[in-house]
């Protein structure tokens, strides 16, 4: 299920535009996870993961150069699920 922006009346307004920005960011944003004794790099609302790693150094770096690419955000969650870390690029 993809989420999509909807045309507004008034496309010049800048605040309409930087909220535009932030939910395509949002959308792009990668996750670290843990899952069942290991670590996974996740996208955003997605249900599979995109790789996983038997670290979590290994999961953030691969999780970093998929943010890069996507000039996106990369959250690092604990072990308990809770956001650690946030880091955008």
């Amino acid at each position: 299920m993809r989420k999509k922006v909807l045309p507004r009346k008034n496309l010049n307004n800048e605040q309409i535009k930087s909220y535009s920005k932030a939910v395509e960011k949002g959308m792009k944003s990668q996750h670290v996870v843990p899952t069942n004794g290991s670590w996974a790099v996740k996208r955003a609302g997605s249900v599979r993961v995109s790789k996983i790693f038997d670290t979590q150094k290994e999961a953030v770096s691969y999780g970093q150069k998929i943010a890069r690419n996507k000039r996106s955000e990369l959250f690092v969650h604990s072990l308990s699920g809770r956001i650690k870390s946030r880091r955008a690029y």
